[in-house]
C-alpha cells in the first residue's frame, strides 16, 4: 500500500467520477459477499457430506480452498483500491481500501483450532 501511495499521482482536484463510486460499491459488495460466502462454504451439511464422501482429508482440502477463495477476495479489494487511487488521484483512498481488505481478511482468517474442532466433530459422523 505504501508503494502505491508513493507512486500514485496526487491531485488537488476532487473527482466526482461515477466510475470511482461504482468501484467503491463493488469493493463493499465484495466485502459483504465474503461474509455470506464464508457462511455458505462452511455450512455444516456441506462439510458433513464432504466428510462422508472424501473423509477428513477432503474436509481439510475444502477448508483450505475456502480460505484461499476468501483471501483472494480481500486481495481483490486492495486491487480495486489501487485502481481507485489512479483514477481519482486521491492517495488516501488506498488506506481505506486496505482497511476494508484487512477487516475481511482478519474475520475470514483460517484458525487451526477451529479447523481441528470441525474435523474432530466430523470424525464422529
Amino acid at each position: 500500500m505504501s508503494v502505491v501511495w508513493l507512486i500514485a499521482p496526487d491531485s488537488t482536484v476532487q473527482s466526482n467520477s461515477n466510475v470511482v463510486t461504482a468501484l467503491w460499491i463493488a469493493a463493499l459488495l465484495i466485502a459483504v459477499g465474503t461474509f455470506v460466502g464464508r457462511r455458505m462454504l462452511l455450512r455444516w451439511e456441506n462439510l458433513r457430506d464432504i466428510a462422508t464422501s472424501k473423509g477428513i482429508v477432503g474436509v481439510y482440502a475444502n477448508l483450505q480452498k475456502s480460505a484461499i477463495f476468501l483471501s483472494a477476495a480481500a486481495e481483490l479489494i486492495v486491487i480495486i483500491g489501487v485502481v481507485i487511487v489512479f483514477l481519482s488521484g486521491q492517495r488516501d483512498e488506498i488506506f481505506r481500501a486496505g482497511i476494508i481488505a484487512l477487516v475481511v481478511f482478519v474475520i475470514n482468517f483460517p484458525r487451526k483450532s477451529v479447523w481441528n474442532k470441525i474435523a474432530s466433530s466430523l470424525g464422529n459422523v
